[in-house]
């Protein structure tokens, strides 16, 4: 099948650009002809031959996106829309990937599909407007939420992302600090790409699903688990979240079940994926 990759060359987009290269034709996107935060994509895809569009572009820095409101839900809700428009025109499928802070962290057991979402972020708000107009449309589509995201390829407009950072502040003898209250489901983008390749060869239901690897940890308790794997012994300070001025607000529990994903393909403990991340990287 010939799939389109909106970010291939993003964190996440990478590793699906990787995996899904052995087993589908992956078009070439010029990134002049898919900004998002322009019309141009929208002639572009109404043209392009494809049988899936994958869309892995989003403005994820949750300050940049309170800041920029505008800019956000365009790109995190507009776009998408009208991608699935476009997509439901050519009767194609069309992959979308959503967050867990469209909750408000209130439940303190894992939130499945089915919840009720209360966003307290622009960032949040944007993504689950996204989410509610695709939905709307009843075509061929899957929304992810995936959470903590970590890879190969740092996200952009970062150096690193979050294990990268405290590994490095580690071998620097940084004094290092984390919230130690804020849980979540850590996630590998290469399992979300090996996922995505399941899926489309398994033909499962389309739909909104959760995927994370498996696993509830605090950042804490996140930190802690990277360097013991990098066999890095350092002492690591515990912060509160609500000690912190944070703003926006972030949900201090946002676990996502997978329940709903499992009936259809397997997932993995955050400690292996973890462990493959760390050894291919910092393997000395």
């Amino acid at each position: 099948m010939k799939v389109a990759i909106i970010g291939k060359t993003g964190q996440l987009g990478s590793d699906l650009n990787k995996i899904l290269s052995h087993h589908h034709e992956l078009l070439d996107l010029p990134r002049d002809q898919i900004d998002l935060n322009t019309d141009i994509y929208h002639k572009y895809f109404q043209n392009l031959d494809f049988d899936i569009l994958i869309n892995t572009a989003a403005i994820h820095n949750i300050n940049y996106a309170e800041e920029n409101p505008s800019e956000a839900f365009q790109v995190n809700s507009n776009a998408p829309y009208e991608l699935a428009k476009i997509c439901k025109e050519k009767n194609k499928i069309f992959i979308h990937f959503s967050t867990d802070y469209v909750f408000d962290g209130e439940k303190k057991t894992p939130y499945t599909e089915e919840d009720e979402c209360n966003p307290l972020s622009v960032y949040g708000k944007s993504k689950r407007e996204g989410e509610i107009k695709i939905q709307s449309l009843n075509s061929k589509f899957y929304i992810f939420r995936v959470s903590s995201l970590f890879g190969e390829v740092p996200p952009r407009g970062k150096q690193y992302n979050f294990v990268d950072a405290i590994i490095n502040q580690a071998k620097n003898d940084k004094e290092l600090k984390v919230v130690s209250d804020q849980m979540m489901c850590a996630t590998s983008t290469k399992s979300i790409a090996e996922m995505i390749k399941d899926i489309l060869d398994q033909k499962i239901p389309y739909g909104l699903y959760h995927f994370a690897n498996e696993g509830e940890l605090s950042w804490l308790d996140y930190a802690k688990l990277a360097l013991s794997i990098a066999k890095i012994d350092k002492n690591i300070k515990p912060l509160s979240l609500n000690n912190l001025q944070t703003t926006p607000l972030r949900p201090q529990y946002s676990c996502l079940g997978l329940d709903k994903l499992k009936n259809h393909i397997k997932t993995l403990p955050i400690t292996h994926t973890l462990k493959e991340f760390i050894h291919q990287k910092y393997a000395t």
